[in-house]
């Protein structure tokens, strides 16, 4: 879950992170989805990342179409744009 503290950081799952390192694993996740021919599932990105699926999912949404050049599939699999 990410909540707001001010506009520059965030608590997400107990941890305070700054919008600058969200930015930064947006641009991971969508070279990632480069690298793997313009699919990937978000569980793939997660253990990538080592990250929770959870926020992973929440940083994919949040960075669609401006950051992530790809969009989300019913089935959890980000799709090149």
């Amino acid at each position: 879950m990410i909540v707001d503290l001010n506009r520059d950081i965030r608590l997400i799952n107990g941890e305070l992170i700054a919008d600058w390192h969200l930015d930064n694993l947006a641009d991971e996740i969508d070279d990632i989805v480069k690298e793997n021919g313009g699919v990937v599932s978000v569980v793939g990105i997660s253990s990538r990342l080592n990250l929770p699926g959870e926020l992973a999912l929440e940083i994919i949404q949040k960075y669609q179409g401006s950051k992530i050049r790809s969009f989300l599939k019913v089935n959890d699999h980000l799709f090149l744009l």
